[in-house]
């Protein structure tokens, strides 16, 4: 990029927005229109185009970032190479979006759901053949089902799906990134549906965090999606609040992904923000496989690191029922 005398690299096609707790994750999920699908072949009549689609824009994704760039000429041929990777997902991503929209719209609700997958089946089959109509009267559904919870039925969230955005990066073997690096947003638990409404933190505690209640940061739904994504041998850095190791955030986050073999190598916990903010933040840095390597806890080398962000044996509390009734909470 600051090479004297060439033209500014092209960065588009790796340049994304969306809501990135929102779409798909897996490709069988479009395939199979389901948000847990087996992987063992059952996709729908659509489903094999799809993944053709999925297949010739990855050709040329691959094609694109191994284009050398000398001139002006060669980004505007990248440019031409991206607009035609993306002119490829146009129909599965619009399925994608009323799939997602359903589930978001019905709360997950299993009954509902199959009769309109079954509904959905047939129309992502005439959309993928091209027809128009179907194609415009699933958009408009798509924008009703985001406006769910919304005073104006102007929808609130764009969905983002994974596999389609970075297809070579989520449908590789090993599929998943080799890393991530952030700082996702904080917003305490029982903030969240006043904010994006009781269909978003459904989505959140039945998708993301599979079922696990509890009023958890919504920084910890980006430590679940991020962990979901990465590929095996992969790891992240996150900062986050210092509660994503307390209480029912790191239930819901922390201590399920050590549970589900998530190595914490290193964290920074109780870090007083440097700027004006009254916060404390800790940082955090996981890794998906078998980690050799040192583990360090404020810098200092330690055996273990776990949900706690502690090198102490972890313990998790629960509820005592001697207790009920006793006390109340109080207003929040």
């Amino acid at each position: 990029t600051l090479a004297k005398g060439r033209p500014f690299g092209f960065l588009d096609h790796n340049l994304r927005s969306g809501n990135s707790l929102l779409g798909i994750h897996n490709l069988d999920q479009l395939t199979e229109l389901s948000m847990k699908p087996t992987g063992k072949g059952q996709q729908r009549l659509f489903g094999q185009n799809i993944k053709s689609s999925v297949h010739e824009a990855m050709e040329l994704r691959e094609s694109l970032r191994s284009l050398p760039i000398r001139d002006i000429r060669d980004v505007e041929a990248m440019a031409k190479m991206d607009a035609d990777a993306r002119k490829k997902l146009e129909v599965p991503e619009i399925i994608a979006d009323a799939f997602i929209g359903e589930v978001f719209a019905n709360g997950g609700n299993a009954n509902v759901l199959a009769n309109v997958t079954a509904s959905l089946a047939i129309q992502a089959g005439r959309a993928i053949d091209g027809d128009i109509e179907i194609i415009e009267s699933m958009s408009r559904r798509v924008i009703l089902a985001f406006a769910t919870d919304t005073l104006d039925d102007k929808p609130r969230h764009r969905p983002f799906h994974w596999p389609l955005e970075f297809p070579e990066v989520l449908n590789r073997n090993n599929g998943g990134f080799d890393a991530f690096i952030g700082n996702p947003p904080f917003l305490g638990g029982k903030r969240i549906t006043g904010v994006a409404g009781n269909a978003f933190r459904d989505w959140l505690v039945n998708q993301i965090a599979e079922g696990r209640r509890g009023s958890a940061d919504l920084v910890a739904y980006f430590f679940l999606r991020a962990w979901g994504l990465l590929r095996e041998g992969g790891g992240f850095g996150m900062l986050a609040v210092n509660t994503i190791a307390e209480g029912e955030t790191k239930q819901v986050a922390l201590e399920a992904m050590v549970s589900a073999s998530a190595v914490i190598y290193a964290a920074y916990p109780d870090e007083p923000w440097p700027g004006k903010a009254a916060v404390i933040t800790s940082r955090v840095h996981i890794y998906k496989g078998e980690w050799l390597g040192e583990r360090k806890l404020l810098g200092k080398s330690v055996a273990f690191i776990s949900a706690s962000l502690s090198d102490l044996k972890e313990w998790s509390p629960k509820n005592l029922k001697a207790n009920e009734g006793i006390a109340f909470q109080g207003s929040i």
